[in-house]
Order: structure tokens, then sequence, then C-alpha cells
């Protein structure tokens, strides 16, 4: 655990120093239609803006997605053309818009290996440190699961609303070139990361044979009831990697989004997961493990469906209040679940596997596919199709298991059945009765 914190933040750091992509500037007209003072005299040409805002709410320009806007800093004097009838100002301005020819070029190559790097490392974390906590809470109160990981969701919704606020405040927007500075979160990463290699210190990690592992892996995926189950895992994993990897860029491209408001969103779901994960046990003992992971991914597939009809971006902090229930269910219903369905002694073994398709193979392929999605049809319908792949999945994963039951019942009653008909006692009474 302690090789994957260090590694991750190897892979991390030196991205914030990877060079941008070089860009090219296309220049278009535009006018300002906000306030010019011009010292309160009609005639008077020197005016300045009373705004240092270039955006396209004050700028009327032929593009629709201006990089930025020149028009001489606030302070400067510029030209405006005054209107005496109507004392209207209006002035000219030129709006640039950033384009580049590269697209598979030394920054990208760049982040993808480190991309790699950095998810190699941090993917297994994550069913280490829940089959440690599974393990130190053994069999006995394995539905308290909940009540640990939800200290996860608060220090994840803490953390990422101190870093968006941060990045706000701290470095700003650059007008000229819409950019921000996310330096504060890259040392964050390692701060962080720091902390946990303390903490791993002193944590009885399950360790992992290779042998035994795969061979374990073997075993369990013949399992009827076990291979559905990492199934719908795997789904909810795909659909959840497709949120977790274009939610936010699609957000940024709505009205009002900041990087605050960002922050406030992961705030707001961490606080619908929190009280889940927290009455998670109890769930699980009214409703079983089958109906939390129908009804997280079905909360799941809602959550996308109603992405799609977002024109501003506040309103994201409504609907990621839904995470409750849409990562809360299913992550502690995985969990629990699991150790309930392994056999003896591969509890570890399931565990690790099952986080592995959900944070692995599952987000990976659902990134993936999203982002081919994502950049053929746009991000409504990628969102569209997630929420269709994700309701279906859950309807027929439970429709499954009810007949997977209904057959298991049947067959307890047979052999209950058949455990009468030899019983001595019971062979004994039949022939009295038929003397």
């Amino acid at each position: 655990m302690i090789v994957c914190c260090l590694t991750s933040v190897m892979a991390a750091v030196p991205m914030y120093f990877i060079p941008p992509v070089a860009l090219n500037e296309k220049a278009y007209p535009c006018w300002y239609n906000g306030t010019l003072m011009c010292n309160n005299s009609m005639d008077n040409t020197a005016c300045h803006m009373s705004s240092g805002k270039c955006d396209d709410e004050t700028l009327l320009c032929e593009t629709e997605n201006p990089s930025y806007c020149l028009i001489q800093n606030n302070e400067t004097s510029v030209v405006a053309r005054i209107n005496s009838s109507s004392q209207d100002s209006v002035l000219s301005a030129t709006c640039f818009e950033k384009i580049t020819d590269e697209v598979y070029g030394v920054t990208f190559s760049l982040i993808v290996l480190l991309s790699i790097l950095f998810t190699a490392s941090i993917a297994p974390l994550g069913s280490i440190i829940d089959a440690t906590a599974v393990n130190m809470l053994g069999e006995e109160r394995v539905n308290d699961f909940g009540k640990q990981r939800l200290w996860g969701a608060v220090g994840f919704g803490l953390v990422a609303l101190l870093t968006g606020f941060l990045i706000d405040m701290l470095t700003g927007v650059s007008c000229k070139y819409g950019e921000k500075n996310y330096l504060f979160a890259f040392v964050g990463v390692a701060v962080f990361m720091a902390i946990s290699v303390i903490v791993c210190l002193k944590l009885n990690v399950p360790k992992y044979k290779l042998q035994s592992l795969l061979s374990g892996i073997n075993i369990l995926v013949r399992n009827f009831r076990i291979a559905i189950f990492l199934l719908v895992i795997f789904v909810t994993g795909f659909v959840m990697g497709a949120r977790y990897a274009y939610l936010f860029w699609y957000i940024e491209q709505l009205p009002g989004s900041s990087q605050t408001l960002l922050g406030f969103s992961i705030l707001a779901a961490c606080l619908g997961e929190i009280p889940i994960f927290f009455i998670s046990g109890w769930v699980a003992e009214k409703i079983g493990y089958n109906a939390m992971l129908t009804l997280g991914l079905l909360i799941l597939s809602f959550q996308c469906f109603l992405y799609t009809l977002l024109s501003v971006a506040w309103p994201v902090l409504l609907i990621e209040l839904l995470q409750g229930i849409a990562f809360g269910f299913p992550m502690a219903a995985m969990i629990s679940y699991a150790s309930v369905l392994a056999p003896k002694g591969m509890t570890a073994t399931l565990v690790g596997l099952t986080q592995g398709i959900y944070w692995g193979l599952g987000n990976m392929a659902g990134s993936l596919v999203a982002g081919v999605l994502y950049e053929q049809y746009g991000p409504k319908a990628m969102f569209s199709i997630n929420a269709g792949i994700g309701t279906v999945s859950a309807f027929l994963y439970f429709a499954v298991v009810l007949i997977l039951d209904h057959l298991k019942k049947k067959e307890n009653l047979n052999e209950e059945e058949r455990c009468k008909a030899d019983d001595p006692l019971n062979i004994a009474r039949l022939t009295t009765e038929e003397m």
C-alpha cells in the first residue's frame, strides 16, 4: 500500500509541469455592450470600461466560445463612438479564439503515460483499504462497513471544496487566457498521500499471493450467483466511470460554472453519502444486498438522465445529493455482500476482485466508451445512453436474482422432503401405518 501511495505521487505531481499544447489564435470582431465611463462628457471619446470581465454576456462576438478578448485594460482609455441621440456607447473590440492543430502530440503522450502510471498505482488502494476494513471488522460486524466508509466521504467532500475554493481565490481567472492554476491540487495530492503513508504503517493489511489469488478467482467466477454479482458491479462501475470522467467537463461548459461550484457539488454528493453509509447496515437487513445494488444503479441512471436536462450549472448541486444512494448503497452492499458470498477463506480475494472490477475494469471501460460517445454525439447523448444501460441492467439483474432465489427455495424444499423420506423414524412410522 505504501508503494502504491508513493508511486501515485510520482506520477501525479509531474503532470503539473507538462508543457501546454501550442495554440494559435483566430481573431473575430466584437462589440462591447456594457457600461462605459466617459468622464461625464457626451463629446469626450476617451472612455474606459467599468468592468474588466471578458465574457459573452458583455461581448457580442462572431464566435460562441471566445478564449479571451482584447479590449484594453479597464483603467486604460479606449476610443468609443458616442450616439448623442440615445446616449448609448458602442465600443469596437477584438475577440480571440485559441485553436490548435496538435491532437496526439507531446502533451497528450506525456499525460497518457503518467495517467496510466497514476491509475495503476491508485487503483489497488481502494480494494486493499476495503479488504483491510472488512478484515478488521470480522464476519460478525461486516454490516458496519458503511460506518467506516462514511469517513472517506467526509474527507473527500471537505478537501474537494477547499481545493476548488483555493484555486478560485488564490489563483483566480486570467481574463486574457481563461486559464486556472491547479498547483494547489497537485500539492494537495502529495501532502495527503504522505499522511496516508504514515497511517499505513499502523494497519494490518491482508497479504495476497499471486498463485492463490488466480486460482481463487477461477473458483469464484464458476459460481453463477457470484458471476452475475460481479457483472452488475461492472455495469455500475461502467456508468459511474462515465460520470467521473466527463461530468465536470460538461458542467464547466454551462453558464455559472466555477471551481468553487464544482467543489460544492462534490460536497453535496458527500453529504448525501454520509447518512446512507451510516444506515447501510440497517437497510441491508431490511431489504437485502441485491435490492441495494439494484436501487443504487437505478438512482445512478436517473442522475445521468437529469444531467441531460441542465441548461445552467447550479442545479447540479441538487442532483449530486442523490449520489448518497447512487454510490453509497452499491459501495456498502458490494463489500458486505462479497464477504457473505465468498467461500470460506476467500473473503479478501472476492472483496479485492469486486473492487478491481468496479474501480478498474468498469471505470476504465465506462470512461473509454463515454469519451467516444461524447466526441461523436455530445454530452447529453452520452449521459442518456449510460442512463439507459444502467436502467436495463438493474431490472435484468434483479429479475435474475428473483429467479435464482425462487429456484433455491424450491431446491431447499425438495431437499427437506428427501431428508424426511430418508429419516429412519419416518420410514418406521409409514411402515406401521401401512400395516
